[in-house]
């Protein structure tokens, strides 16, 4: 997103100046001209990649082979935590993750500020089931801080 807002902010930049330029100095009006087809098409073309871009991610994250649409398998014990997806395999220690949340919706099992394995409640098979899930994560979670490490640490 930051790069989108850069290249409308310098579309933006690049098109005031050339404006203030046509309006101060219309007699450099032939000698700009040179300078605003390029500068035309530049804007065409980034533009234009922006778009494809967004539309490749939009089309990519909603495929009926995309990651959200996968079956996932998540599996847990005392131990930690299993989760298969499209044929990728990950353990992760109880004690990796710093911090436990919960709403209406899932389990949050953060692994630093950025990452999170979501564990939605509609996957367990009973409320009690979601209690020794809870339990386990929040009791382990206790000992976990900055030192503990991420994955393969």
């Amino acid at each position: 997103m930051s790069l989108n807002i850069l290249a409308w902010a310098a579309i933006a930049f690049g098109t005031a100046a050339l404006v203030g330029i046509y309006q101060e100095a219309p007699r450099f009006a032939s000698e700009l001209n040179s300078l605003v087809i390029p500068w035309g098409l530049a804007v065409v073309a980034l533009v234009t990649s922006l778009v494809y871009r967004q539309r490749l991610q939009f089309n990519s994250v909603f495929a009926d082979d995309s990651w959200p649409r996968v079956y996932q398998s998540v599996s847990a014990g005392p131990g930690g935590i299993e989760i298969t997806a499209s044929g990728v395999y990950t353990r992760y220690e109880w004690r990796r993750f710093v911090e436990a949340l919960e709403d209406a919706a899932a389990i949050y099992l953060f692994l630093d500020a950025a990452h999170a394995v979501i564990v939605p409640k509609a996957a367990f098979a009973s409320p009690d089931e979601m209690e020794i899930f809870l339990s386990w994560a929040k009791d382990s979670n206790k000992l976990a801080g900055p030192d503990a490490g991420g994955p393969g640490a």
